[in-house]
């Protein structure tokens, strides 16, 4: 499961990087989505620099 932020050159990394990740954690805590086996999470921060990829635990 992806979770993708765009940062723009006046954003807040920090800000970005603890909203992506609780919002994944909300969505790992959906039943649908506990029921899939051996499931993965990804926030993906994109920039004008590039894309950071981090493994998010749920």
């Amino acid at each position: 499961m992806f979770e993708l932020k765009w940062k723009k050159d006046k954003d807040n990394y920090t800000h970005i990087k603890k909203e992506g990740i609780k919002q994944l954690k909300e969505y790992l805590e959906l039943d649908k989505i506990k029921a899939i086996p051996k499931l993965r999470s990804y926030l993906l921060i994109g920039s004008k620099d590039g894309v950071e990829f981090l493994l998010v635990d749920g």
